[in-house]
């Protein structure tokens, strides 16, 4: 795994615990990779509205109803299935790509069209097409 990957998967599970969430989300995924200036880059070039994108991660996460929050003491934000699924996603769409290490991009990519995700709704409402970020990550790179 490239520390890409693994710095976007540990600042969600940071992001989680600064929150005091019992489960780390999609959403938390989102919020890291939207830290990142390389996805920034990336959504402004396939015309996403990436303050619409950055507005409703946030919202979504300052939303304690859509959390079990840890009201005291030391705890760990677990992972939710949907998480695991959508890191088998990415390690799919790396080796698909010909990239024996995930990375980022590979993480940013699963997210789409995941059923029952408000992270997937939101790129799609803030309209980042995963086939322009395809077309505009393969453009780059060759």
């Amino acid at each position: 795994m490239s520390s890409g990957f693994e710095d976007a998967m540990k600042r969600a599970y940071a992001i989680a615990s600064e929150y005091r969430h019992e489960l780390v989300t999609l959403e938390h995924v989102l919020a890291s990779l939207l830290e990142n200036p390389d996805i920034k880059d990336i959504i402004n070039g396939v015309g996403g509205d990436l303050s619409k994108l950055q507005r409703l991660t946030k919202d979504y996460l300052d939303d304690a109803a859509h959390h079990v929050i840890v009201r005291g003491g030391v705890y760990q934000p677990r992972h939710t299935g949907l998480l695991l699924t959508v890191v088998k996603k990415a390690k799919t769409q790396s080796l698909f790509s010909g990239r024996k290490d995930m990375g980022y991009i590979d993480l940013f990519l699963a997210l789409f069209n995941i059923d029952q995700s408000h992270a997937s709704y939101y790129l799609s409402e803030s309209g980042v097409d995963r086939d322009a970020v395809i077309g505009l990550v393969n453009k780059e790179s060759s």
